[in-house]
């Protein structure tokens, strides 16, 4: 499992996981649907660049 993001500042990131973890046992989905580890990293990495769409918008 793979998961590239690119930001309009320039900045990327790749994760990748080959094993696929899950969030937690069974692999259920989170509240935000979500069921594995790279999910929640590349969400938390767009929060942090969220910012950055905004000001290249405006």
């Amino acid at each position: 499992m793979k998961i590239e993001l690119k930001c309009k500042c320039g900045d990327s990131l790749m994760i990748e996981d080959e094993k696929g973890t899950y969030i937690n046992d069974g692999g259920k989905p989170d509240d935000k649907g979500r069921k594995f580890l790279i999910e929640v990293r590349a969400d938390e990495w767009r929060e942090q660049h969220r910012e950055c769409d905004k000001r290249m918008k405006g």
